[in-house]
């Protein structure tokens, strides 16, 4: 049995594709995913799967969400071990407890590696920074210089459909909760 967490993307933002919590648990049960758990509204579940994750996985998620609740499903999925890849390469400086920054994890599907997307989006040094991991890539900014950087306008950017971003609290509670279900 694998432990994944699935990462929606575009679901209950702004009024659009909206899912309960409940219906897409149940839709991962009926897809044959083990014990199903959500974490907050935007999309994280988190279950046990017979198929290693992988590109068959990662349609056979998509093709159940879209016949399900009618919209074009697009996810990432990530196994514990890269899970934990994400967690550890987290920068250092980032203190989750930080009021006056944001942190973000921009996590990328097959299409797009955090590498190509980090080239892409041409940060600007001197208000935010932005580091390529294995699986996803570390943006971090002041709140107050926010609107100000590169990474604001990235929903109009043509990779914006390869992505999905959970804050650093969120990440870490994910893997968390992976490592909760892991151990039964």
């Amino acid at each position: 049995m694998h432990t994944i967490v699935a990462l929606l993307r575009g679901i209950n933002v702004g009024g659009r594709n909206k899912i309960p919590m409940r219906d897409l648990q149940r839709t991962f049960a009926d897809l044959g995913f083990v014990a199903p758990t959500t974490y907050i509204q935007s999309g994280n579940v988190v279950a046990g799967s017979r198929k290693a994750n992988g590109p068959a996985l990662v349609r056979t998620i998509e093709s159940g969400l879209s016949d399900a609740f009618g919209y074009k499903a697009r996810v990432v999925v990530l196994d514990l071990a890269q899970m934990k890849t994400v967690v550890r390469q987290i920068p250092k400086d980032w203190d989750v407890d930080d009021a006056s920054m944001r942190f973000n994890v921009i996590f990328t599907t097959a299409a797009l590696t955090p590498k190509q997307l980090r080239q892409r989006i041409e940060p600007k040094p001197d208000i935010e920074q932005a580091v390529a991991g294995t699986y996803a890539l570390y943006w971090s900014a002041p709140f107050a210089t926010a609107t100000r950087t590169a990474m604001v306008k990235i929903s109009a950017h043509a990779d914006y459909g390869e992505l999905t971003i959970r804050n650093l609290r969120t990440t870490q509670k994910l893997l968390d909760l992976m490592q909760a279900h892991a151990a039964g």
